[in-house]
């Protein structure tokens, strides 16, 4: 059995095996545990302390031996990370490279197709530009016995021009017809203020009609204001628009047509300008500046 022995000062039973018989019994002796408030650590009891070490700067030269190293071990690494990065962005860049490459195909095409398409009406435009003069001197033509006479005083609107028109050149212009010379004669329009109107003749043949418009210069001067015109087209009366403004603005001289064709002075000796359009009017009075 084993032997029980009580220390007195740690009231702490010693249990001491017991030794078979005939063996010499041998204690061991234990240390007594210091149980005293001094020993025991408190649970307030403040830190360690930790005093830190001081450590050496690395050096310029070891940190520039080191960045090689650094920059070929990353090397692979970072340039994996670029690629997978950029490769969407390099294959959308490609598909548009492909799409820009197709639409310039088209647009090239496109170029040419407008190209042609620009010679083509050129064409056209010259051909109906030449068509509406054809159909321009064919409606001069058609104009070409026929006369206007300006500010002619007549009864009412129902009265037989045609006898307005025979007294009309018998007393003005000394010119004798007949009324078998008109071949149709009205008014144009309403009568101004003044109860005066235009009429419009068209005579049998182109002598009678030329005849009187020649015999035109002896109603210059005249009270009541009587001139006598050639029937022109549309365009042309515009012509004559312009060049009488041009002749208010003292840039021509003078100005006329015959059988429909207008003619212009700059000066009263000079010669005569032949006008078939207003862009001939401005360069012949840009020609003068």
């Amino acid at each position: 059995m084993a032997d029980q022995s009580k220390s007195p000062e740690s009231n702490i039973t010693v249990v001491t095996p017991t030794q078979p018989s005939g063996s010499p019994t041998q204690q061991t002796m234990v240390p007594p545990l210091d149980l005293s408030a001094a020993a025991l650590p408190t649970t307030h009891s403040a830190p360690p302390v930790v005093t830190p070490v001081a450590m050496e700067q690395p050096s310029a030269s070891f940190i520039a031996s080191l960045v090689p190293h650094l920059a070929h071990a990353l090397n692979p690494y970072l340039t994996s990370i670029v690629q997978s990065a950029v490769k969407p962005l390099h294959d959308h860049i490609m598909q548009q490279d492909k799409v820009i490459m197709e639409q310039k195909k088209r647009i090239d095409e496109q170029e040419v197709t407008i190209h042609d398409l620009q010679r083509a009406n050129d064409d056209l435009s010259s051909r109906v530009e030449e068509a509406e003069c054809q159909v321009e001197e064919l409606e001069q033509y058609g104009r070409r016995n026929s006369l206007r006479f300006h500010n002619i005083t007549i009864p009412s609107l129902g009265c037989d021009t045609d006898k307005v028109i025979v007294d009309l050149c018998k007393d003005k212009l000394g010119v004798s017809i007949t009324e078998d010379d008109i071949s149709r004669s009205h008014p144009i329009g309403q009568p101004n203020r003044q109860g005066k109107v235009q009429l419009i003749a068209r005579f049998r043949n182109w002598k009678i009609k030329n005849n009187i418009y020649v015999s035109k210069k002896k109603l210059r001067g005249s009270d009541d204001k009587i001139f006598i015109t050639e029937d022109l087209t549309s365009y042309r009366q515009s012509i004559i628009r312009y060049i009488s403004a041009a002749k208010r603005d003292r840039k021509i001289a003078s100005y006329w047509t015959n059988d429909g064709r207008i003619f212009v002075k700059l000066s009263e000796r000079g010669s005569k300008i032949l006008i078939r359009s207003v862009e001939d009017l401005h360069a012949t009075l840009s020609s003068q500046q």
